[in-house]
């Protein structure tokens, strides 16, 4: 498998991290201290919160209404939820924004956040994204953990600001600082690539950790790469195993790939091409086109699986449509196979794409 033979692991280098839930947006379902300190000990904004939480909307916003009218800015806030969610009201962005900006105004955090994820969005009308750098601003200054993470996303794509890699590690570093998942495997990367701040293997492997042990899949397989080359940490094949099993076993492909390779390697496991090929065949049946080469190699010397030519074919083939190929081992394949053959793998390959 020389060929293939990755002692060297790609990391995943995403900066984006993948899509947060809907219910972010508004993310005070279950902060029942957003209120101003002067209302906070105030019996009726404890009881709004209660029936908030019981679904009991109808008299939440009786109380928030009582309390937002006399400027509290918490109450404003949950007003803005209720209207933007349609809890017990008719859904109405307009009258959410309205509640929004009063709190805002009065520097209530999660209501800047709010605003800036809506004209991010564009949730109401037109995406603007200067003014979501304006409010996400305004809170992550505040030390809001999301915006400070969406502001940083925003100065690495140069989305709404110029970009600026330096303002996004300073924004995923104060986020990561308060355990932001997301930020925490952001800053490890660019402690990895050295974009906007000094490149630094060992804290790259002490971010993707933290966001690892909070169940980061793509940091578990990044340190998992990380203990398998021993870059920024001392190699250790069993606890590179570790945690691509923990990467694998969530779904990630490239992870599969790279527990087929460790098996295949026998580095932190029993050397294995049977078990190297269940995991090769689990990432190439997700379409990832390493795995596919893995899978052809495999098929093409019959190794871990019977030598099936046709089938190495097959995957050659597949691999070749997602952009990745290899002359040497395709002159391999082609050199036994007549056309006839050639066809038959073309066809199942066709159909494998269709199934």
């Amino acid at each position: 498998m020389n060929q293939h033979k990755d002692k060297h692991i790609p990391f995943r280098s995403r900066k984006v991290a993948r899509a947060l839930a809907a219910a972010l947006l508004w993310g005070l379902l279950n902060n029942a201290a957003i209120t101003d300190a002067g209302a906070k000990d105030a019996p009726s904004f404890d009881e709004a919160v209660i029936a908030f939480r019981d679904k009991n909307y109808a008299n939440a916003r009786s109380s928030f209404r009582a309390l937002a009218d006399a400027g509290d800015s918490g109450a404003q806030t949950y007003l803005g939820l209720i209207y933007a969610e349609g809890l017990g009201v008719k859904k109405n962005m307009g009258t959410a924004i309205t509640w929004y900006h009063k709190a805002a105004q009065q520097g209530q955090a999660d209501a800047q956040y709010t605003l800036g994820f809506i004209a991010k969005n564009g949730l109401d009308a037109k995406q603007d994204l200067k003014t979501a750098v304006g409010w996400f601003t305004k809170a992550a200054t505040q030390g809001h953990e999301e915006a400070q993470f969406n502001l940083g996303m925003m100065y690495m794509d140069g989305s709404g600001v110029n970009k600026d890699a330096s303002q996004a590690a300073h924004w995923f570093q104060k986020a990561a600082a308060q355990g932001h998942i997301h930020s925490q495997h952001n800053l490890a990367i660019l402690y990895l690539s050295g974009e906007g701040l000094k490149r630094d293997p060992e804290e790259a492997a002490k971010w993707f950790a933290k966001a690892a042990n909070q169940g980061h899949v793509d940091a578990q397989y990044n340190l998992a790469v990380m203990y398998a080359g021993g870059n920024g940490i001392k190699e250790n094949p069993e606890k590179a195993a570790l945690w691509m099993r923990k990467a694998a076993d969530s779904g990630l492909s490239d992870a599969q790939t790279g527990m087929g390779l460790l098996a295949y390697e026998g580095r932190g496991m029993a050397k294995s091409s049977s078990k190297a090929a269940l995991w090769f065949e689990r990432a190439a049946n997700h379409e990832n086109p390493r795995a596919q080469l893995f899978m052809a190699l495999l098929n093409a010397r019959g190794e871990g699986v019977a030598k099936d030519p046709v089938t190495a074919m097959m995957w050659l083939m597949l691999a070749r449509a997602r952009g990745l190929t290899d002359s040497n081992l395709e002159s391999e394949v082609m050199a036994v196979l007549n056309t006839d053959e050639i066809s038959q793998a073309r066809q199942r390959a066709d159909q494998w794409k269709m199934r």
